[in-house]
């Protein structure tokens, strides 16, 4: 929300599933532009609405009674959001959606990265753990991720959406 950098520093700005956490999406984007110099790329990779991914924290957070973040981070994944935050910007956006192929060698082994690899869900963890609530909590991640999984070798792969945006900022 306020990068540590002079305005026109960077020729490219990169985000890979991060930036789509800033509390205030608007002036997150202000500021990837801003540290980006005219003629500069800014490329970002942010989860799309529709997915796995998108289903990981409610379906953690439905076992604590606790609401999910508000505004959520998808946003960042509807090109109808992004192209608003980006409008009054001097960019020109290209947004596609991809795919991002995540393999294991078991649902379990997918489980498990996951409960200690995102920083959201390992405080929900440990909150989960504190109300004697995870092991509930990691069998629904558990039949999410096997809801999701198109392995049929008894290894996990699981497809998963990203919006990527590539904005050319324009010379002024």
């Amino acid at each position: 929300m306020a990068l540590p950098f002079g305005a026109n520093t960077f020729e490219l700005v990169v985000s890979t599933f991060g930036v789509m956490f800033a509390s205030d999406p608007a002036r997150a984007a202000t500021e990837l532009v801003r540290v980006c110099r005219p003629g500069g790329v800014i490329a970002v990779a942010s989860w799309t609405p529709e997915g796995t991914m998108r289903q990981i924290a409610p379906t953690v957070l439905a076992h604590l009674d606790r609401p999910g973040s508000s505004p959520s981070p998808m946003r960042w994944g509807d090109a109808g959001w992004v192209c608003t935050w980006f409008a009054p910007l001097p960019t020109d956006l290209h947004l596609s959606v991809r795919q991002v192929l995540m393999r294991y060698d078991s649902v379990e082994h997918a489980v498990r990265a996951f409960e200690n690899k995102p920083r959201p869900l390992r405080a929900h963890r440990a909150a989960l753990r504190a109300a004697g609530r995870w092991k509930q909590a990691r069998a629904a991640l558990s039949r999410l991720f096997e809801d999701g999984n198109e392995a049929d070798d008894g290894s996990s792969l699981l497809r998963i959406p990203y919006l990527f945006l590539i904005g050319h900022v324009r010379e002024t």
